[in-house]
């Protein structure tokens, strides 16, 4: 299954969900599922992806994708499940007494982009320096955690690939990367756990493929100052990898699309 491609009818309908890395973190209008759904003249593209968003929370969207009925289902997961986080105490005593900027989910994660403000930007860079070394000294002397243990994330990924089985639904899953080691400690070995379950998972499923960012993605030079989120550079790449899992086929039924295509319009993307 690895060589082949995944048909969907032209003009699809694209549903995407998922976590920053398809939501576009800091690129939002360049961000793969918009560039892949212009490259598609996409009939529309449902956007249900946000910052922090885990593979189950995407499962409970479900019910919205079966009123949108999508002709491919994208999704991007396992970043925000097995990036591994400070020591929960550590977590705990930043929400009762650190500043608000450290506090929540990514709270001690670096900035992606940086004020253009000189003063401003200053600041900024000193307080991600902060940050930084408080996860690395914590996550080095006390252990850290993942936000979903693998067992977990193998449960809940099967569950909603389950469901896009059920469906008959293309999926395309956008795995993980391995961001930069000084600004995610400890985190290497998690996500190469998770990547190798997703290529397990997926693997033997004959309507899902997998994309694999390693590889695809310098996370060196095709990333935002986080060295985690994709720059517009990254997204172009991820989205032409996706395409090449494509094959694009005349819709079989009549209707608004084919109408239009007849008369040499191409519909626009929407937006919900």
């Amino acid at each position: 299954m690895a060589d082949s491609r995944l048909t969907i009818p032209a003009n699809p309908r694209i549903a995407v969900l998922g976590d920053s890395l398809a939501a576009g973190l800091g690129v939002r209008e360049n961000s793969y599922p918009r560039l892949l759904a212009k490259d598609l003249q996409a009939e529309a593209i449902l956007m249900k992806a946000k910052a922090s968003r885990r593979v189950d929370e995407c499962t409970e969207l479900v019910p919205r994708l079966d009123k949108f009925k999508p002709d491919l289902v994208l999704i991007s997961t396992g970043q925000t499940e097995s990036l591994v986080h400070p020591p929960r105490f550590v977590e705990e005593a930043i929400e009762r007494h650190g500043p608000e900027n450290w506090k929540g989910v990514v709270g001690l994660d670096a900035r992606p982009y940086y004020s253009e403000d000189r003063a401003k930007r200053a600041r900024e860079i000193a307080t991600t320096v902060a940050k930084i070394v408080v996860k690395n000294v914590t996550i080095r002397l006390a252990g850290g955690y993942p936000r979903m243990p693998h067992d977990e994330y193998r449960r809940e990924l099967t569950t909603f690939l389950d469901l896009m089985e059920e469906r008959g639904w293309p999926v395309v899953v956008a795995g993980v990367g391995f961001p930069n080691a000084v600004l995610y400690p400890r985190s290497k070995k998690s996500l190469a756990t998770v990547e190798q379950l997703q290529q397990e998972l997926i693997a033997t499923r004959p309507n899902a493929r997998y994309l694999r960012l390693n590889g695809l993605v310098d996370f060196a030079r095709d990333t935002l100052a986080d060295r985690c989120h994709p720059s517009v550079a990254g997204h172009r790449k991820i989205a032409d990898a996706h395409h090449a899992l494509l094959d694009v086929v005349p819709r079989v039924d009549a209707g608004p699309v084919a109408a239009a295509a007849s008369n040499g319009r191409a519909p626009s993307p929407s937006a919900h």
